[in-house]
């Protein structure tokens, strides 16, 4: 509540009803965890969410089952298999900001969000398997001696670091993201470029 104004009062203006214009609400609200967001993320959630307007984004929230959730499921890995990929990762995603949305409606105050959110707890969706394809030290090395040959002592370090200790690649070079206005450097961050 804010200045007297709960979240269901403030959100009204924009949400429709609509799971499209809960997204909205979504992105848009300063309250929202979309805004504590890094960059990279938040694209990756911009295309979900893209996702989910295009595709069941008219959907009324009171009138959604639990069992639509399987069914958008199905949808958005077939939606997937035509641009030549499975689809698990594109139809797992779509269920997970389905899940950030309906967390979202629920700290708003909208009753049925919590209750579709409650039922997607006893649900199951299968996801890509982790990862288990690991750089081998020949692939590092013939890495290391090109970048050598074309003088990139830096990335030939930072991939001869990353290796040995076992570091993914920001832990070795950190993350580069655009700095919003207003943003307060944080200890540790390094600020490269134009005055912000």
């Amino acid at each position: 509540m804010v200045n007297n104004v709960d979240d269901k009062e403030r959100l009204a203006p924009k949400f429709n009803g609509t799971l499209g214009s809960l997204a909205d609400c979504y992105e848009s609200d300063e309250d929202s965890a979309y805004q504590e967001l890094k960059e990279n993320s938040a694209e990756v959630y911009k295309a979900w969410l893209k996702m989910v307007r295009e595709t069941v984004g008219l959907r009324n929230v009171s009138r959604i089952v639990a069992k639509d959730f399987r069914r958008w499921y199905r949808l958005w890995k077939e939606r997937s298999t035509s641009r030549g990929t499975d689809g698990t990762r594109q139809a797992y995603g779509g269920i997970q900001i389905i899940r950030i949305l309906l967390n979202f409606g629920s700290e708003s105050g909208i009753k049925k969000c919590l209750e579709l959110r409650m039922a997607m707890d006893n649900m199951k969706f299968r996801r890509n398997p982790p990862r288990n394809v690991v750089l081998t030290y020949a692939q590092v090395r013939a890495f290391l001696e090109e970048a050598w040959r074309l003088g990139e002592m830096f990335m030939a370090l930072v991939q001869a670091i990353q290796f040995e200790f076992f570091l993914r690649q920001n832990d070795v070079i950190g993350q580069w993201r655009k700095i919003k206005p207003g943003y307060v450097a944080r200890e540790g961050d390094v600020i490269i470029g134009e005055k912000y």
